[in-house]
């Protein structure tokens, strides 16, 4: 919805949606569901003072994971494959961030109690109610030197975890469009908030001699909470125009959202062409 209010319509209030035909191929989808899970595990079954062991923890991990998906389709054992590549490449990443002090304090984390967002009009009358719901791959935390929050002297990190290229949420937070990542900070709790002083993609990497690359959500200008309030009154606002029954309208950004966006030949916002100078004006 705030990538584009009539992507959100197209999809949500008039269903519709690309035609994909059966296959066997293995969706992007769940490969990053099996990724995900693999840190998850990981975390949980390494120890942490046997460190030369943490290779072999999360290779097992990954090959137990895939033991009965292979059986049932031969194309997993190439995800396999590909997923025991990056291995290294994320240990890399997470001992630097170990240095850093921080730890894994929730996984695959969804509030126990969904907060909801109250749509009300000019005459602060309550129309609808919006709940955010959603789940973040994982929250680190760490302590700082001096107390910098109301709450203490502790940090908190979001990472989401993209297991392809991410060179395309690198393009999207540079241009502003990126909603993921303040969502996250949307969903924690509104008393711990102000505890959270990072949010990260982070993606995958063959090279084993380097860490998996990552991409913040970083603005020198605007505050993690800033974006995520503005993101907060964005949905409010939509949600008040279409209780209103007025139009949602494409962005039309040729260059943004609309060069990825399946719904494009539908709204046709950014379809243009050059007419001949001789064509008569209407």
């Amino acid at each position: 919805m705030a990538s584009c209010p009539y992507q959100y319509y197209a999809q949500k209030i008039l269903s519709i949606g690309a035609s994909e035909w059966p296959d066997d191929e293995i969706d992007a989808g769940e490969i990053g569901t099996i990724w995900h899970k693999a840190i998850e595990l990981f975390h949980k079954q390494r120890n942490a003072q046997k460190p030369s062991k943490d290779r072999e923890v999360f290779i097992k991990v990954l090959q137990t994971q895939f033991k009965l998906l292979c059986a049932e389709n031969p194309r997993y054992w190439e995800v396999q494959e590909r997923l025991l590549s990056y291995v290294d490449s994320f240990i890399l990443w997470w001992y630097a961030r170990e240095n850093e002090g921080w730890q894994v304090v929730q996984s695959e984390y969804s509030p126990s109690q969904n907060e909801f967002q109250s749509i009300r009009d000019e005459n602060d009358q309550e129309l609808h109610r919006v709940t955010w719901k959603g789940r973040i791959d994982e929250i680190q935390a760490r302590d700082v030197g001096e107390a910098d929050t109301d709450s203490g002297n502790a940090q908190w990190s979001l990472i989401d975890f993209k297991s392809g290229n991410i060179q395309t949420f690198r393009s999207k937070i540079k241009n502003n469009e990126d909603i993921q990542l303040a969502f996250y900070i949307q969903l924690i709790d509104s008393t711990q908030r102000d505890l959270v002083s990072s949010a990260y993609y982070v993606g995958v990497s063959k090279d084993g001699d380097s860490p998996c690359p990552e991409v913040a959500l970083d603005d020198e200008k605007v505050s993690l909470q800033t974006q995520a309030l503005n993101l907060y009154q964005q949905v409010h606002d939509l949600f008040l125009r279409m209780l209103q029954g007025q139009t949602l309208i494409a962005f039309g950004q040729a260059q943004g959202a609309c060069g990825y966006c399946e719904y494009r030949a539908v709204c046709r916002k950014d379809y243009s062409f050059d007419l001949p100078s001789n064509t008569p004006k209407s």
